[in-house]
């Protein structure tokens, strides 16, 4: 979860599209240099209705860096690029997750 006194952050891909996806790279996107989260195997495959959940460890991105909810990036088996964001739904006493969300038109043509 997304939180200046996390230890981790957390990224769900949810598939909200009618279709499989497989998910190639989840990638931190530091001002240019990409940083790739291993900790989940890739690629992975998510159906329909269906969240995958990763995380990285807030020590392994550059200390200080500002919008980190939005610096997240999943590549999908297509080369789509997506982009992450807060999860809205989250209570404002909780951390938000961050959410990359795979509607039916998915691409953002790359």
């Amino acid at each position: 979860m997304a939180s200046s006194t996390a230890d981790a952050y957390f990224v769900t891909v949810a598939n909200t599209s009618p279709e499989e996806v497989t998910i190639r790279h989840v990638l931190f996107d530091a001002a240019g240099t990409m940083i790739t989260l291993l900790t989940t195997p890739l690629p992975a495959t998510v159906a329909p209705g269906q969240q995958w959940e990763t995380w990285i460890d807030e020590r392994e991105l550059p200390p200080g860096f500002v919008d980190v909810e939005y610096s997240f990036l999943v590549i999908l088996a297509d080369d789509s690029l997506l982009a992450s964001t807060p999860h809205e739904e989250t209570p404002a006493a909780e951390p938000a997750p961050l959410l990359i969300d795979l509607p039916e038109a998915h691409s953002t043509g790359r």
